[in-house]
C-alpha cells in the first residue's frame, strides 16, 4: 500500500475467512473472551461513567480519517460502518468485512485486539482506503463521545471520526427490530460477469431471507441456507443446500438456478435501490430483489 500508517501496523491485522471472524464474534459474545473494563454495570463505576461507556457502543459511519497528518476522502459511496458492542468490534469498508474485540475504560482509553478481515472485494483503487482504514483503526487507544455525539479515536498518527448511523445496530440480535432485508423477495434480475438477464415474476423464483436463515425456490429446485451480517451493511450467505431436482427439457432453469447460488455465495453488501428493491451485491455479482411479503417460517427449515 502506498500510503497509510507507519510499517509495523499490518502485523494488527489478520487475513481470515468469514466462517473465523463469526465464530470469533459468538465466542467473544457467549464466553467473554476480554475482561470487560467497559462493563456498564461493573463495580466502582459513577453513573456518569456507566453513561459514557453506553454512547461507546452503537452503529457508526466513518466521517473524517487522517492519518500522519493526511486527510483522506470518505466518499458517501463507500461508507465505512463500525459496530460497537460490549466487546466486539465489527463493520464493512466497502471492500473488507472485519471484526474484532475490544475494551474500553470510561475514562477514554482503548485497546483494540488484531482484526481479523475477509479478502477485498474491490479494485486496488478502492481497497487503497479501506486498508488504510483498517491500518488506522488498529492504531486507536483512546475514544471519546463529543456533545454533538461525534465519536473520535484517537491514536499514534491517527484520527478517525464516526457519526452515530440511524441503520439497525445488530441485525441479527433478535432483541432488536428486524433490518431492512427481512422478508420474502421475489427474483427481478442477475448480473454476473458473463451476462445480465431478467426472471419474470411467473418463473416462481424467490427467497424468504430472516435473521439467521434463507429458504426459497429457484424456479425448479427449493434452497436453503445460513445468513450472516456484519456491520450496517454486511450481508453474507453460506452453506448453501439445493434440491437436485433435474428440470427436464429446460436447460435455462438449470443454468439460472446454478448462477443464483454462485451470486448468493458471493454476495457480501445489500442496500435499498430508489424504487424499494433489495440489492445484493459481491464479487462479481448482483441480485436484484422484489418485496413480496413477510418471510415464511425458516424456523421449520432443516438444519445446517
Amino acid at each position: 500500500m502506498s500510503e497509510g500508517p507507519s510499517a509495523g501496523v499490518r502485523g494488527g491485522r489478520r487475513r481470515l475467512g468469514l466462517t473465523v471472524i463469526v465464530g470469533a464474534l459468538i465466542l467473544t459474545l457467549t464466553f467473554g473472551v476480554r475482561a470487560l473494563r467497559n462493563e456498564p454495570e461493573g463495580p466502582g463505576l459513577t453513573a456518569a461513567q456507566n453513561r459514557d461507556l453506553l454512547r461507546l457502543r452503537g452503529q457508526w459511519t466513518l466521517a473524517t480519517l487522517s492519518v500522519d497528518g493526511q486527510e483522506f476522502d470518505v466518499p458517501s459511496a463507500q461508507p465505512i460502518d463500525l459496530e460497537l458492542g460490549e466487546s466486539s468490534a465489527s463493520g464493512w469498508t466497502g471492500c473488507h468485512a472485519y471484526a474484532t474485540v475490544y475494551t474500553a475504560s470510561p475514562l477514554g482509553s482503548l485497546s483494540i485486539d488484531p482484526l481479523g478481515v475477509t479478502p477485498s472485494t474491490c479494485t486496488p483503487e478502492d481497497d487503497a482506503l479501506a486498508d488504510t482504514y483498517l491500518d488506522a483503526f488498529a492504531l486507536a487507544v483512546t475514544w471519546a463521545v463529543a456533545e454533538d455525539g461525534t465519536l473520535e479515536l484517537r491514536g499514534k498518527g491517527i484520527t478517525a471520526t464516526y457519526t452515530r448511523s440511524a441503520e439497525t445496530l445488530t441485525p441479527t440480535d433478535p432483541r432488536s427490530d428486524p433490518p431492512a432485508w427481512v422478508g420474502t423477495w421475489r427474483l427481478a434480475s442477475i448480473q454476473t460477469t458473463a451476462r445480465t438477464f431478467e426472471v419474470d415474476a411467473e418463473d416462481n423464483v424467490w427467497i424468504g431471507i430472516g435473521a439467521i436463515r434463507a429458504t426459497g425456490s429457484a424456479g425448479c429446485n427449493a434452497f436453503f441456507g445460513r445468513v450472516s451480517a456484519l456491520g450496517a451493511r454486511g450481508i453474507f450467505f453460506d452453506r448453501l443446500v439445493i434440491g437436485l431436482k433435474t428440470c427436464v427439457g429446460n436447460e435455462t432453469i438449470m443454468r439460472r438456478e446454478s448462477e443464483l447460488m454462485d451470486a448468493l455465495a458471493n454476495v457480501n453488501r445489500w442496500e435499498m435501490d430508489d424504487a424499494g428493491r433489495l440489492v445484493l451485491s459481491g464479487r462479481g455479482a448482483t441480485v436484484v430483489l422484489t418485496l413480496e411479503g413477510p418471510p415464511p417460517s425458516i424456523d421449520t427449515a432443516p438444519p445446517i
